[in-house]
């Protein structure tokens, strides 16, 4: 037969699942977000930076090697991090100073070429920003076969964070595993003191009404009521006796 101690016991821990699974699956949708939100603003700046440097630099009148050589300085500053930073040359730069080597060129990298617009592409396991590099009226002294807003190429940033959030939601279950036995431990407790009270009024009463005279009603103003339901259930037996 179901026991109020059970009851709570068992609500403690239906509590402890709700802690455990319900916090989990918020915080690690909340953080996943957070995440990706960041990742794709330090992208978007980076871009950003990174194009205004190799403007800097071209506008300095440097040669077909120099610019090949600071891209490629730019692509290993990132080596051993989770980002990878690329430079993808268009037609126009490749018509008037010759084309490199490009293996990682792909539909999305022409998409941005044929547009000009900014790419976010957001997967499970990290974020890809195309930046394209458009041409102004300043480009076009030294990209005579290009006109203005021409893209004379595009920066892909890419950065991953799959074994972040893996190490992070393993850190957020650690931690909640141990506060998941905090609910049991309460509810525990709190059953043995409702169990244990629950037996003490009810002897009370056995001993009340074993005391009692033949024919007269039990003394029950020794019994101890700690509980607001007891009291209630103890008017109820007053008023049965005196019936």
């Amino acid at each position: 037969m179901l026991s109020i101690s059970r009851l709570v016991l068992a609500a403690s821990v239906a509590v402890s699942l709700l802690l455990v699974g319900g916090t989990y699956l918020l915080l690690t949708g909340f953080g996943d977000r957070m995440l990706q939100q960041t990742t794709a603003q330090h992208l978007q700046s980076l871009g950003k930076v990174t194009f205004t440097s190799m403007y800097q630099v071209m506008n300095q009148g440097w040669k077909r090697d120099q610019v090949v050589s600071f891209a490629d300085g730019v692509a290993k500053s990132v080596v051993g991090t989770p980002m990878q930073i690329e430079f993808h040359r268009g037609e126009a730069v490749n018509s008037q100073f010759g084309a490199v080597r490009d293996a990682n060129s792909d539909d999305v990298i022409a998409q941005a070429m044929q547009t000009g617009r900014d790419k976010e592409i957001s997967s499970p396991d990290g974020i890809r920003f195309l930046y394209p590099m458009k041409a102004n009226a300043e480009c076009l002294a030294c990209h005579t076969s290009a006109k203005k807003g021409d893209v004379l190429g595009v920066i892909d940033i890419r950065a991953g964070y799959g074994e972040v959030m893996g190490n992070t939601r393993t850190h957020l279950m650690l931690v909640l595993l141990l506060l998941a036995p905090i609910p049991l431990v309460i509810g525990f407790v709190l059953s043995v003191m409702l169990d244990s009270r629950m037996h003490g009024f009810v002897n009370q009463l056995d001993d009340a009404i074993d005391k009692a005279q033949p024919g007269k009603a039990p003394d029950f103003n020794a019994v101890n009521v700690k509980f607001a339901e007891f009291r209630e259930l103890l008017g109820h037996f007053k008023r049965l006796v005196k019936g």
